[in-house]
């Protein structure tokens, strides 16, 4: 137990120093009028896949069956409304591997064959997910999947500060097994 000097220090020291670290992070959001600050780095990789927009958008994304290119995934479930794929709207719930974490998600937009974001929450902290596709020019008939991962809200800067390194690894993990999943499908073709 810290005394309680300690622990009104600490949060008196975090309240002054909100705007530090928001600032810091150099970004912000508004929604329904109301500021909401972005208190985590925002993490991002990128990859070149030797496939078209349309098989990755196809194996990866378009069935809803995430958990095929996110090792920490068990399944989707209550995805509705059911049926409709990946588009605008659908809401659904991520059940991870150890079946002690439940994020609720949402799929903002939805481009097919050019970019997907999905926000979740994982108990008060807001995450955004963003995927763009994009054709490289080199000839090569590859592209480029980016992916940018992101907290919002107060604790997701200290969840964030004290996993980015797991997190990097995820991302990695995720984006060896979309270009994978989607080079094996290019090729079978």
């Amino acid at each position: 137990f810290f005394p309680s000097w300690c622990c009104c220090s600490l949060l008196s020291f975090i309240i002054e120093n909100r705007a530090i670290i928001a600032t810091n992070n150099v970004r912000s959001l508004t929604q329904k009028n109301q500021i909401a600050l972005t208190m985590a780095p925002i993490t991002k990789k990128s990859v070149a896949v030797h496939a078209t927009p349309a098989t990755i958008w196809k194996t990866c994304f378009e069935d809803m069956q995430w958990e095929k290119w996110d090792p920490d995934l068990e399944t989707l479930d209550d995805i509705s409304p059911p049926g409709k794929g990946c588009v605008k709207g659908t809401k659904f719930i991520m059940v991870h591997n150890d079946n002690e974490m439940f994020v609720k998600g949402e799929i903002t937009k939805a481009t097919p064959e050019k970019s997907l974001t999905f926000t979740g929450d994982i108990r008060g902290v807001k995450t955004v997910s963003k995927f763009r596709l994009k054709v490289d020019d080199d000839g090569e008939s590859s592209t480029t999947i980016k992916y940018t991962f992101d907290m919002h809200g107060f604790f997701g800067y200290f969840i964030a500060w004290y996993g980015v390194e797991n997190l990097e690894s995820l991302m990695e993990k995720q984006l060896a097994n979309m270009v994978r999943l989607s080079e094996e499908a290019e090729h079978s073709v």
